[in-house]
Order: C-alpha cells, then structure tokens, then sequence
C-alpha cells in the first residue's frame, strides 16, 4: 500500500473518531474510546507503512498530521465549546490559561503518539519475521 492511501485512511478514520467525540461530548464513555481509538489508527498507521517496506522515519513523519489534528481540536473545543467550562469559569484570563494548559500537555502527549506508532512499526516487522525454525541448541 502506498503512503498516500495508508495516511489516508487511517487519518480519515481518526477525523470520525474526532467528529464522534464532537458529537458525544467529551466527559462520554464513547468518547474515551474514540480517543483511544486514535492512538490504535497511529499504530495501524505504523503497521501498515512497515508492511509496505517503510522506515520507522517515514512512520514518524506521518504521525505528525495526527498531533496537529488533535492540537487544533482541542484549542478549538477550549475556545469555542460552551460545555468544555464549568458555569461562572468562561472567562478569557481562564481561557488563556487552559489553552497553555493544553498545549503542554499535548506535548507532554507526544511520545504517547510517536510509541503507538513505533508499536506498529515493531509489530509488522515481527510478523515479517515470522516463526523461526528450531535450532539445534540443547
């Protein structure tokens, strides 16, 4: 599979993933799957690209669309969502602060994102190993 179509179905996925949260609200159980589920399409994302005889740097360098993704959903959702605020707490000194807030922790984040990917990388490379023969060892 080339890298074009493998991104595009494993980000078009994770933008239904996004628009379900939207949808559900954040505090749903759903929603909490959704956001896992993302973390699985990254790792689909590294499977499918080292099925295909890519580098763990061509994973990785795909992987970044999906932070950005996720960044400028949660900016948005903090800025624009009503229901992301406790009543009598939207004010923009508290917004300023929970987007700060947001941006490091998406940062923090990050190594989540690039292991999960890492993780599929790893995986199709031990099923294109495949099982060894016994050895003579005792």
């Amino acid at each position: 599979m080339s890298i074009e179509r493998t991104f595009g179905i494993t980000f078009s996925i994770a933008v239904a993933l996004e628009i379900v949260r939207l949808v559900v609200g954040y505090s749903s159980p759903v929603a909490e799957v959704a956001l896992w589920a993302g973390y699985l399409m990254l790792a689909a994302l590294g499977f499918l690209l080292a099925s295909a005889g890519h580098s763990y740097r061509t994973a990785f360098a795909n992987t970044w669309p999906f932070v950005i993704l996720w960044l400028v959903l949660g900016l948005d959702d903090l800025t624009f969502d009503p229901r992301a605020w406790p009543p009598g707490l939207n004010t923009s000194e508290n917004i300023s602060q929970a987007r700060w807030g947001y941006v490091l922790a998406c940062a923090m984040f990050l190594p989540v994102a690039f292991a999960a990917t890492a993780i599929g990388v790893l995986a199709a490379r031990l099923v294109q190993r495949g099982p060894r023969a016994p050895g003579n060892a005792p």
